[in-house]
């Protein structure tokens, strides 16, 4: 039996889609370099050879033939055009063999100049024990829960379901992204999630029943608090993340006294707990508006918006499909080192891409007059492209050591 309570378009999961669109088009359109430089870089080639024609055919009008070919050739953009896909395709292969995907293209060139690394908590930095402890509350709230998080797909939702009461059907479930789900038990609608989602203060996950004489409208029933536990390889990940120089922030939904507590812990000074969806991408806003290049590391449905509204960002073990079509990079390795490696790697991707492209450059400056000059045939003009461009090749094929060198520090 199925009763339709609101349209579709009404539910929370059906408002990620637009906050999504909203913070990508937040996002600034910044040209690649090599973009910037090749639009002049035709033009500037066809003007240089018309020169040399038009020269030569007043100084010796049977070579000018010969020398416009040479400069045709020599000022081959072949080298200037490899420089940035060259490098591009042996990154991407670098960050497969760590389990990274690229989500667009240019993610690893916007990751190198970032200056701070938020990061989300649950899942990202902590994972649930599955332990789970009744505060207060009767016996029963445990059946009642594990009813509301029946075929709910979260860590949290998994330890209700593996418990061993027998628990009753619940009807008209809906989840509300970052806050808890919602449903009907025998005629009565309970909320379990959020304190502020649920009708309640304080902290922990809370039960409530439905009651029109509350102030709040919902009745406290139960409240739960789940165990969980430092991921091993997040104080190595975040000592190598302040070795590059980055600052690091803790943005997450949890209660802000746990928030508070890891960042404690982790000796992170800046963070915010208590914070929804739309929370997320306000204070990431307010990081950019700031003057920060922010990479934003999560792995939830409701980290979405915050991976979409990023300068860059990075999905974490995602299981959410959702998640892993916002984010800039993939990460199937539910492993943090996975961050200082691919910051690193970005950042050496930039230094081969920018040597490239200054060999580019240096090599048109140099061997372009020397072609108008007449000093080159168009034989020679055409072997110098050709060891231009392996050369730029054989620079960007290093960028394989650089992701070697790196996973040795880190694993």
């Amino acid at each position: 039996t199925l009763t339709v309570r609101h349209p579709a378009s009404e539910g929370s999961l059906a408002a990620l889609p637009a906050l999504l669109a909203r913070a990508r088009e937040s996002q600034a359109g910044e040209r690649p370099l090599v973009d910037r430089i090749a639009r002049h870089f035709f033009a500037f080639q066809l003007l240089i050879a018309l020169g040399a024609g038009l020269l030569w055919l007043a100084l010796a009008p049977e070579r000018a033939f010969e020398i416009v070919l040479a400069t045709l050739i020599i000022a081959c953009p072949c080298a200037l055009s490899l420089a940035t896909p060259a490098a591009r395709t042996t990154g991407a292969l670098a960050l497969r063999q760590q389990g990274l995907r690229l989500g667009r293209g240019d993610s690893l060139e916007r990751l190198a100049p970032i200056t701070q690394v938020v990061l989300d908590k649950t899942g990202t930095l902590t994972e649930p024990t599955g332990t789970l402890t009744c505060l207060e509350g009767p016996p029963s709230a445990w059946a009642l829960a594990k009813a509301l998080e029946r075929d709910i797909d979260h860590p949290l939702a998994r330890a209700f379901q593996a418990r061993p009461e027998a628990a009753p059907t619940a009807s008209a479930q809906r989840m509300v992204v970052g806050e808890g789900v919602e449903g009907c038990i025998n005629g009565l609608s309970y909320r379990l999630g959020q304190p502020r989602f649920a009708g309640a203060e304080g902290a922990g996950m809370v039960l409530s029943l439905a009651d029109p004489s509350s102030p709040s409208g919902w009745r406290l029933l139960a409240r739960f608090q789940s165990q969980e536990a430092l991921r091993p390889e997040v104080p190595e990940a975040l000592a190598a993340l302040r070795a590059q120089g980055v600052k690091l922030a803790l943005l997450s939904g949890d209660h802000g006294d746990r928030v508070g507590a890891l960042a404690a812990q982790l000796g992170l000074a800046s963070w915010e707990g208590d914070a929804t969806p739309e929370a997320k991408l306000e204070a990431l806003k307010r990081l950019r508006a700031a003057g920060e290049r922010v990479l934003y590391v999560g792995d939830g449905l409701n980290d979405a918006p915050a991976l979409g509204g990023a300068e860059v960002s990075l999905a974490l073990g995602a299981e959410s499909r959702f998640a892993q079509d916002a984010a800039d990079l993939v990460s199937f390795r539910r492993d943090l080192r996975t961050v200082p490696y691919a910051l690193g790697l970005a950042r050496c991707l930039r230094c081969r891409l920018h040597r490239n492209l200054l060999w580019a450059a240096g090599y048109n400056v140099a061997a372009v007059p020397l072609a108008v000059a007449g000093l080159v045939t168009p034989w020679l003009a055409a072997l110098g492209m050709t060891l231009s461009s392996l050369i730029v090749l054989v620079h960007a094929q290093r960028l394989d050591q650089d992701g070697k060198q790196l996973r040795e520090r880190l694993w």
